[in-house]
């Protein structure tokens, strides 16, 4: 079958064509045939029709500005606050707390309070004068 064409009778051959991956460098090579809705590019690169949403594509290209450009700092809040999670979720943050200070939130967990209210945020990221809770 010719590159670009599915096949409806061959579900393994359409699942690959569906699973392509775009590399950033791939968009400079996109022919952007028109805007549709006012909210999606249509565009061909090679043989392959892409619909892309300006909106999430605006979103990421934002997030990966923010991440190159963005220093994060702490800043403690005024009395550590109780972080009332399920159980679930206090198991994640207190596996997760190298991540959690990576991205700018320290959290204690004292293990001799009900389950539940074991973290407290002792300090939270602020980029740019504004603070994350």
């Amino acid at each position: 079958m010719a590159k670009g064409r599915l096949s409806v009778t061959d579900p393994e051959e359409a699942s690959s064509a569906l699973s392509q991956l775009i590399h950033k460098a791939g968009f400079q090579h996109m022919q952007v045939l028109r805007q549709f809705n006012h909210g999606f590019i249509i565009s061909l690169l090679d043989k392959d029709l892409y619909i892309i949403d300006q909106h999430a594509s605006g979103k990421k290209y934002n997030f990966e500005q923010l991440k190159q450009q963005a220093q994060i700092s702490s800043q403690p809040p005024m009395h550590p606050a109780v972080l009332e999670l399920g159980v679930t979720d206090e198991a994640v943050a207190s596996e997760c707390r190298d991540r959690l200070e990576n991205n700018g939130f320290f959290v204690d967990v004292d293990e001799d309070t009900l389950t539940g209210q074991r973290p407290r945020l002792k300090s939270q990221p602020v980029i740019d004068k504004t603070v994350f809770d």
